[in-house]
């Protein structure tokens, strides 16, 4: 797993041993991550919506994500992170300079992991990371397509989570669950 406080984590990663096992899969601690954020339940949840594998079934604004089929980044964040071109650390005092595409796709990722609901005030997703710090990577993928992506990356309940668009668009193409890549569509 990556470490939070290291500037340098993107070139430094530690491959993730991937376990069926419910109790420690990537997708079981997604969902115990947004449980334990959200607290309680309130009862207003829509049938069939909530939890893992990328949000509510139900919203459309939100992709399907899922580990069955392979993501064109690679399988971890350590695979993402070798085609990281640029990156910056943002936190609430940096608001006011993102752009406005930026604070979208930061939106639109904790919406994606399920931690907020669409319409979240900016300000306050910054209360949703660990440590109140995103990193917003610039990614490029040389081969047979060149591919560029935008991944905002971060720490919840001591996980790696985020989720990766579509080079300057809020598309989500892959989803990062405790620092494995899910393809979504």
């Amino acid at each position: 797993m990556l470490s939070r406080g290291d500037p340098g984590r993107f070139a430094r990663v530690r491959c993730l041993h991937r376990t069926r096992d419910m109790s420690t899969s990537p997708r079981c601690l997604r969902l115990l991550v947004a449980i334990s954020l959200a607290g309680c339940s309130s009862g207003t949840e829509k049938e069939g919506g909530g939890g893992g594998g990328g949000g509510k079934a139900d919203d459309p604004a939100v992709a399907t994500c899922t580990f069955d089929q392979p993501s064109p980044l690679g399988d971890t964040s350590e695979d993402l992170a070798e085609h990281a071109v640029g990156s910056r650390r943002v936190s609430a005092d940096d608001a006011g300079s993102l752009s406005e595409l930026e604070a979208a796709q930061l939106v639109a990722a904790v919406v994606q992991l399920g931690m907020a609901e669409p319409g979240i005030a900016l300000a306050d997703v910054f209360a949703l990371s660990d440590d109140g710090e995103f990193d917003i990577v610039d990614i490029e993928k040389e081969g047979e397509e060149f591919l560029a992506a935008d991944w905002i990356s971060f720490f919840a309940g001591d996980n790696e989570v985020g989720v990766v668009f579509a080079d300057g668009s809020t598309e989500v193409i892959a989803e990062v669950s405790d620092g494995d890549l899910m393809h979504c569509e």
